[in-house]
């Protein structure tokens, strides 16, 4: 008899133990389809960031290179400026010279004139 009691109570733990080892497979099953679910959800975000951080790195590009042109033809216009300040210095003094020639030869004139 008091063997028999052992075994059932054996029998009785065995079986508690077996309905635990149930609940807490239930209960693994359950943590991993939330860890595969919000698996699916970080790829998804990750994939949206990296769509975001493409395109904000092309517009990034477009900036960049929009700053670059500018400073290039803003580099131009001052060596074109450069040019025609170069341009109107040489004619400028080119007239005052021209103009003190003509004016020479009038003051000869006038002065031939009175001799």
């Amino acid at each position: 008899m008091e063997l028999e009691k052992v075994v059932e109570k054996h029998e009785e733990r065995l079986n508690g133990h077996d309905r635990e080892i149930g609940r807490l497979d239930k209960r693994t099953i359950a943590m991993q389809e939330q860890i595969n679910s919000s698996l699916v959800r970080v790829d998804e975000s990750n994939r949206f960031l990296r769509e975001q951080n493409m395109k904000q790195m092309d517009q990034n590009n477009d900036i960049l290179n929009a700053v670059l042109n500018r400073n290039s033809e803003s580099e131009k216009r001052e060596d074109e400026l450069k040019r025609l300040n170069a341009e109107n210095r040489w004619k400028f003094f080119m007239t005052a010279i021209g103009a003190g020639g003509v004016l020479a030869v009038l003051v000869n004139a006038v002065v031939g004139l009175f001799k």
